[in-house]
Order: C-alpha cells, then structure tokens, then sequence
C-alpha cells in the first residue's frame, strides 16, 4: 500500500549518526510522496550540500521525461529486481527530476547529489549499512553520475558512468562538475526494454567489466508510476525493498 500525499510522514527521528553523514531513513510505503509527488522545495539544505555550494532551498525540477510515451516508467520509481547476490537489488531510484534533452535523447542524473546541476539528493535508495553512509557522501563528493544515452527508438539506452575524479584526492576540491566519463573498455552498463509494451515499465540492465562481454545484471521495474499511483511491478516493492530506505539529503 502506498501512502496517500499529505497525510502525516511518521519516519523515525534522524540519529546522529544520520545527521552527521547527511543521510536519512524514508518509509517505504511513502515513496510515492517523498520520491515523486514532493518537489522538495521546502528542504533546507544539508551539511554536506552546503559544503557544495547548495546554501539555500531548492525546488526540484520536472524532467518532463513522463510526456515521451516510450519511457514514462523511468519517471516514476523503478526498483532493482535482481538476485539475491546482487549486491543493490532492492534500490529504487527515478529520472523524474533529472536533466533531460529530448531532442538529444540523453538524461543526466547526479546519483546521490552533488555540486552544481539540479537538486539530486533523495532520489536514489539503497540499504541501511554503515557502508553506505560513507559511500553516499563519497559519491557526491566526486558528483558520481549517470548518464542514460537512449537509442532512436527508446527501446534501449546506453549508460555512462561520470565523475570529477577529484572528490576523493585529498587537497583538491569536489566543487567542479562531472567532467571524466569511464570508458567502456573499463566499464560498461546498458539498459534494454523488454515486451512488448514499449512504456519504460520494465528493463533488463547489463553490465560489462574490462572490456568482456555484456551480462544480465537485474531486472529494472516500475513501482510507482509518475502520478504517484502503484507502478506495473508494485507488488515487487514489498517483496524486494527494505521497509526503511537509506537516501542522501
């Protein structure tokens, strides 16, 4: 069941812990609400985005990727389905606030947040392990992004992986955009629609490492669908996703 929009939050006080890593636990029954109906713009900015020259409130910006038909799914939350072993099956994430350029059919998202670009924190989940307090903040550190590079048809997309490669070297400093993208032959991910239904509901990503061939990673599906209303997949929330989710702030 997901939580009708406005009714109280309840989500258990940040520890310290929490707030010193600017992070917090969101419900999972509310995502329809803090990951897509919420704009955000009311957030005071934390620590750490202060630290990225984020000093004041921001809105979060509508992709518009919901009005291309053949991939309105990825604009509503979509789950990472994949085996047990997967080390972050049971993420969601969404592009809704993404930057988005339809003519150029590319999409940019700063995965936890980062310097500059478009308010990005707590649009991406993972699970309540200390090692992800400290990998969160890394990743915004060095504006660890993706950008999602679709084909003509929207069927498929590749996914390139981009970073300041400064964030993490002492003395230098995170305040720069994503410049350095990872070469293929490094890394490689790409995301196929499956079905026959071409909506963005629901994707095979793949994965290569060191230039060797193309691998099933998970199952990418839609939870919640841009309106806020329960996706194609909801039942696979429940079943997937931890019942608190760990996100930036």
């Amino acid at each position: 069941m997901l939580a009708k929009p406005g009714a109280e939050a309840g989500a258990p006080a940040p520890t310290f812990l929490q707030r010193l890593c600017c992070v917090e636990l969101k419900r999972r029954e509310r995502l329809n609400e803090w990951m897509i109906l919420d704009d955000n713009a009311d957030a005071a900015p934390s620590l750490i985005e202060r630290l990225l020259c984020r000093c004041t409130s921001a809105a979060r910006s509508n992709s518009h990727i919901a009005d291309v038909p053949q991939i309105r799914g990825l604009a509503g939350a979509t789950l990472q389905r994949g085996p047990p072993d997967w080390r972050t099956s049971g993420s969601v994430q969404t592009l809704k606030w993404s930057h988005f350029d339809e003519e150029k059919r590319v999409a940019t998202l700063q995965v936890f947040g980062g310097f500059g670009g478009l308010p990005s924190s707590g649009l991406w989940t993972e699970k309540d392990v200390l090692a992800w307090y400290c990998l969160i903040n890394l990743g915004r550190l060095c504006n660890y992004s993706y950008r999602f590079e679709f084909y003509d048809d929207w069927r498929s997309a590749d996914i390139k992986i981009m970073s300041n490669c400064c964030g993490c070297v002492p003395c230098c400093l995170p305040c720069c955009p994503a410049w350095c993208t990872v070469p293929d032959w490094l890394m490689k991910f790409n995301a196929v629609q499956v079905g026959e239904k071409v909506d963005g509901s629901h994707w095979v990503r793949n994965s290569s490492y060191f230039g060797a061939p193309m691998q099933y990673s998970y199952d990418l599906v839609e939870v919640v669908r841009p309106d806020g209303s329960p996706g194609a997949y909801f039942d696979d929330l429940a079943k997937v996703a931890p019942e608190a989710m760990l996100v930036s702030r």
